[in-house]
């Protein structure tokens, strides 16, 4: 499978930090999904993502993202069917287990990895985007439920007392002496025997299993996830739902699901585009386990950053004569030594103007060196003083006359002379010299955004000189070693007039304030920038380091561990730590950081963190606003210029415009009425016409879904479709790509799916319909 490089960086989606690590860990488990896949369609067996994959898929449009797994389903005909030729057909480095090929395999489901431990293999890695952990897929098996209810229960009660008896027994069969008469029931039940000799735990879940697949060749109007079923009395759905599949997208690829998904996601999750984000972090990310075992084999890991004091210590900052103060000086000193030098001339002391002579040379030799090193070669002040070298040269030929001659100097015409030079550079001075001197060091184009706002402030300020500085990245391989190099200086806005990193030297520079967007120096698991511009290095060669990251995510909480989990991969980094300032998006995430770098080094530096964290708040805020703003109005002025005739009155204004989505989940759980409420809802808004175009975007497979689901009204559902194009109050969408429509609508209406899921990303209103009103 093909993935963008940038595809392995980290990412924020929806508040949540995403690691590159992770991103790597995900593609690794698509490779073996791909692999799963050509397997099913070899052997005509059909699986659906299920549970937090497909409610990604639907809603997210790929991973949910703080999940670290994908999960799918088959019925269990088609699970049986694939646990029978999975070995053979899967690549032999592969891995299935369950209950009947690995002993002590206690689930009731298949787990498919594409190996059992860590490898560093060159072909493993490249195969698996530098993931070097065992990676899978969980697939869960769908069960027919008896006809009969009485039958049913019948068939729970035996499952729950197998079930029972399955977690309570211990796998050495140490205490199955507790149990005897169970056992001996679940024997006379089940018409088996089991094995005292072996392991009685997992004879109970193979035991379950076939209690489970009872109706698996009867079919039956009702599936379920059976030990959810069994134990709590949910995951039950209409078989139907799972009779036609569609095509979802999820990440670079495209997955099948339910046609019915809305209908499976509603019993699975209830309101499941509300977005819930708690839960705990024990098992995330779901390769903690393997990592801890490779920082056992490997110190240092190169991936963890560890705190030492030192790290704090600012001896080593170098300290340099500021150029403006330095000239400012030399123009004060200027101004004195010349009223001394005629003084000493009209009286003939010419020994002594000799002396003021050198002084003054030498004063604007060291300044010219200082401006000349720090604001390079040739620049106006610099010429400026060459020139009153030359000119204290000059009169010093002067003064040497007038002693071997014994006359005077025309005092008033070498006064004329000195101060027009002196107030000239003092002039050039204040012109040319920064009174401050800013760096933005950026790396990423797309992060510019967290930086304009600032940047702008500081270009506003008199005085001040601003450089922006991209500099080189490069991705990382599983090792940490460097592969290949990007450099993104050609995409930054023209007006940032963005300097060359090969020809500024920081170090001789020295700006008064640097400003960084990369706190990780070498401990980001997938791409680093170069050792010397790493926080440790750049925090030398200036007066004040500052840290503003190129994110916002959401604030820690009780409810929400993951955010705070995820903090180890962007609050404990050497930039967090060297930086003289960090500025965090809120006071709340301020805390947030403060408490973290406590509890990371320890409660004496408690002070320092709460000196350096400022919540001043994200500059993404504005720049975000405004992103959104200019992309929507980029949109409207391409859209398709039937869709302007429509939205755009005469006058100029514009109508609002309601994107509705309709989608083949609804249709294949509500039918008919589908169709009444497409029917009544155009009408709704035909009746607003004069304010409001609707843009109707169905599902590009609703006309086969209303053809399978309810083929008695595929005419009808064809004569609204071409009775609203002719019409032409509103805008038809059928096209492939959704964001035109997505970015140029003013709310969205509809059925719960994606579409509406990203206007609520773009802060639209949202509503999603009812059929039954």
């Amino acid at each position: 499978m093909q993935f963008p490089h940038t595809y392995f960086e980290d990412e924020i989606r929806e508040g949540f930090y995403i690691t590159g690590a992770m991103k790597r860990a995900w593609a690794a488990q698509l490779e073996v999904l791909e692999e799963i896949d050509k397997v099913c369609k070899k052997h005509n067996i059909r699986w659906f993502a299920d549970c937090g994959t497909l409610l990604g898929a639907v809603r997210h449009g790929g991973y949910i993202p703080w999940d670290d797994d994908m999960d799918i389903c088959m019925l269990r005909p088609d699970y049986i069917k694939f646990n029978q030729v999975a070995e053979q057909e899967l690549p032999k480095s592969f891995v299935v287990l369950n209950m009947h090929k690995e002993e002590l395999y206690l689930e009731y489901m298949t787990r498919v990895t594409n190996g059992h431990r860590l490898n560093f293999d060159s072909n493993y890695l490249e195969k698996y985007h530098d993931c070097p952990y065992a990676t899978g897929i969980d697939i869960f098996v769908l069960d027919y439920i008896a006809e009969d209810e009485e039958e049913e229960k019948e068939r729970k009660a035996l499952a729950t007392l197998i079930m029972a008896a399955g977690d309570e027994i211990k796998e050495d069969n140490s205490n199955i002496g507790e149990y005897e008469d169970v056992l001996k029931q679940i024997e006379e039940l089940c018409l088996v025997e089991f094995d005292y000799t072996q392991c009685i735990r997992q004879q109970l879940f193979q035991a379950g299993e076939k209690v489970f697949s009872l109706y698996a060749s009867k079919g039956g109007s009702h599936v379920a996830l059976m030990p959810y079923w069994v134990y709590f009395d949910n995951h039950l759905y209409p078989a139907e739902y799972f009779d036609t599949t569609v095509m979802v997208p999820f990440e670079t690829t495209k997955i099948p699901a339910p046609a019915a998904y809305d209908g499976v996601l509603q019993i699975e999750y209830g309101d499941y585009m509300k977005i819930v984000k708690s839960g705990g972090v024990h098992d995330y990310p779901f390769f903690t386990g393997q990592e801890e075992r490779l920082k056992a084999l490997v110190s240092p890991y190169p991936f963890e950053y560890h705190f030492s004091k030192d790290d704090l210590d600012l001896s080593h900052r170098q300290k340099k004569e500021k150029p403006y103060e330095a000239a400012i000086q030399l123009a004060g000193l200027m101004e004195e030594a010349h009223n001394m030098l005629l003084k000493v001339v009209a009286g003939r002391q010419y020994t002594e103007a000799v002396q003021l002579l050198s002084v003054c040379q030498e004063s604007a030799v060291q300044i010219g060196n200082l401006l000349e090193e720090r604001l390079g070669e040739g620049t106006e002040p610099v010429k400026l003083l060459e020139q009153y070298c030359e000119l204290l040269y000059q009169i010093g030929e002067l003064t040497g006359q007038a002693v071997e001659q014994g006359v005077g100097i025309d005092v008033d015409d070498l006064a004329g002379v000195l101060t027009e030079i002196a107030d000239g550079f003092k002039e050039c001075v204040e012109r040319c010299v920064p009174k401050k001197r800013v760096l933005f060091l950026t790396y990423k184009a797309s992060n510019w955004k967290a930086f304009d706002s600032v940047w702008r402030r500081e270009k506003e300020e008199v005085g001040t000189e601003v450089t922006v500085l991209p500099i080189p990245y490069y991705l990382r391989d599983a090792k940490g070693a460097k592969k290949e190099a990007y450099y993104e200086g050609d995409q930054y806005p023209d007006y940032l007039g963005v300097q060359d990193y090969q020809t500024y030297d920081i170090e001789k520079v020295h700006p008064d304030i640097i400003f960084i967007q990369s706190p990780y120096d070498s401990y980001n698991y997938t791409t680093s920038v170069a050792p010397q511009y790493y926080s440790s290095v750049i925090k030398n060669y200036t007066d004040k380091l500052i840290y503003i990251p190129w994110f916002k995510v959401d604030v820690p909480s009780e409810e929400n561990q993951k955010a705070r989990k995820v903090m180890d991969y962007y609050c404990r980094m050497p930039g967090v730590v060297h930086a003289d300032m960090t500025i965090v998006q809120s006071g709340a995430m301020r805390q947030a950081y403060i408490d973290y770098l406590t509890e990371f080094a320890g409660e004496d530096t408690r002070g320092i963190w709460e000196t350096k964290i400022r919540g001043d708040g994200s500059p993404l805020d504005d720049a975000e606003r405004y992103e959104r703003e200019q992309e929507r109005e980029e949109y409207l002025r391409n859209m398709p210029s039937n869709w302007k005739n429509m939205i755009c009155r005469a006058d100029g204004s514009r109508k609002k415009i309601i994107l509705y989505g309709t989608n083949v989940a609804t249709l294949m759980q509500h039918g008919g009425a589908t169709i009444d409420k497409i029917r009544r809802s155009l009408k709704i808004f035909e009746e607003s016409k004069e304010d409001v175009v609707l843009l109707w975007r169905p599902h590009p497979l609703f006309g086969q879904a209303v053809e399978k689901a309810c083929p008695e009204r595929i005419e009808e559902y064809r004569s609204i479709v071409r009775n609203y194009q002719e019409q032409t109050w509103g805008i038809y969408d059928n096209t492939q790509d959704s964001e035109l429509a997505i970015h140029v609508c003013d709310a969205y209406y509809g059925d719960s799916d994606s579409l509406a899921h990203k206007c609520e990303v773009l802060k639209k209103p949202v509503m999603i319909e009812n059929v039954d009103i």
